[in-house]
């Protein structure tokens, strides 16, 4: 499962936003993101990759509605260089109302958009793609066009407890180029078209307390089920599944608000994850444990500035299966561990005018 899956998850679900009628309130905000894995346990940064992502956007709120856009690059630092461009855009329909038991304010939102993105990676050198040794196939670029839906349900009993919900499935038309060699003299191009898509979601509910650590704000805890299924065709197929829990502890700084959200993943069920190449052919299978171990930290600064930093740790441990193809990628059977050390980390920047 990619990190993006779970981070979008956890920001929509630790945001609030606030509507007001007749009233057009935009903001903009600036992202720089960065994800790494190493070797366990060396956590040499030569033996491992960085990938860099830095993103700039802005949202405009009006009544019940919220329109927002961004744009990103991302680089990562490998033998193969990998860059990713990436475009947003996005409606937010929300609908509050009266829940039948106690009277709370409840609600109810509908997201749709789309997202466009185009990977490249940096040609592999003529010498390693003619070895003879090479039978299978590399991607050299990707193009995404995504179309998003995304419902979410808060329901609330009492002032204490509520329940919620997300849902967000993710229709990928996917155009893949592919460096070949296979049995042929030299490797060749070949470009094709596949449709893809990414489920995922979550379910749980929300305890908060009377009475926090300060007085002007609550403080909560929250559990929930998370899972995620991408269906990536002549690529990948991951399915994975987690308890999800966090906490919010507001506190003041000169007199303006910040909050500590620490969280936490646990497997809920290993991720089983299989990877293809361009025929459809299955060059690998693994059991993967990827927990997560991460803290959210913001605070609202003067003249409607607020700045925010999410990070978090995952030990991950891979049982990979090989149980290869000869015609595409030699006689190779067998079974390895591998364990990896990822951090992620993203300081965000929001002004609201």
């Amino acid at each position: 499962m990619k990190k993006h899956a779970l981070l979008s998850a956890a920001l929509a679900a630790a945001m609030t936003i606030s509507f007001q009628a007749s009233a057009w309130k935009p903001s903009a905000f600036f992202v720089v993101e960065n994800e790494s894995e190493h070797d366990n346990p060396t956590w040499d940064h030569n033996s491992g990759t960085s990938l860099t992502t830095g993103i700039v956007g802005g949202t405009i709120e009006e009544g019940n509605w919220l329109f927002s856009g961004s744009y990103g690059q991302s680089y990562q630092s490998a033998k193969r260089a990998y860059k990713k461009n990436q475009n947003n855009l996005f409606v937010t329909y929300l609908n509050t109302y009266q829940g039948p038991w106690g009277g709370q304010d409840s609600d109810f939102s509908l997201k749709v958009g789309y997202r466009g993105e185009n990977h490249s990676r940096a040609p592999a050198s003529n010498n390693a793609l003619n070895a003879a040794s090479l039978k299978t196939d590399l991607i050299s670029n990707e193009q995404r066009n995504e179309y998003w839906i995304v419902p979410t349900a808060n329901y609330k009993f009492s002032r204490n407890f509520r329940i919620h919900g997300q849902y967000t499935y993710r229709y990928i038309d996917r155009q893949l180029t592919y460096l070949k060699r296979f049995e042929q003299p030299k490797y060749f191009s070949e470009t094709i078209n596949t449709s893809s898509d990414i489920q995922s979601g979550y379910a749980g509910f929300r305890y908060t307390f009377e009475k926090g650590v300060t007085d002007f704000t609550r403080n909560f805890i929250e559990v929930n089920y998370y899972f995620t299924t991408e269906n990536l065709k002549n690529t990948l197929y991951n399915d994975e599944h987690f308890i999800w829990v966090r906490g919010y502890v507001p506190y003041k700084v000169n007199g303006y608000i910040g909050g500590i959200s620490p969280y936490v993943y646990w497997d809920f069920k290993e991720a089983n994850r299989d990877y293809y190449n361009s025929y459809g052919t299955l060059l690998r299978s693994e059991e993967a444990s990827r927990p997560r171990y991460g803290m959210r930290l913001s605070q609202n600064l003067p003249s409607g500035w607020s700045i925010a930093f999410d990070g978090y740790y995952s030990p991950r441990k891979h049982t990979v299966t090989y149980d290869f193809d000869p015609k595409y990628t030699g006689n190779v059977i067998g079974e390895d561990n591998v364990d990896i050390n990822f951090l992620y980390g993203a300081l965000e920047l929001t002004k609201r005018f």
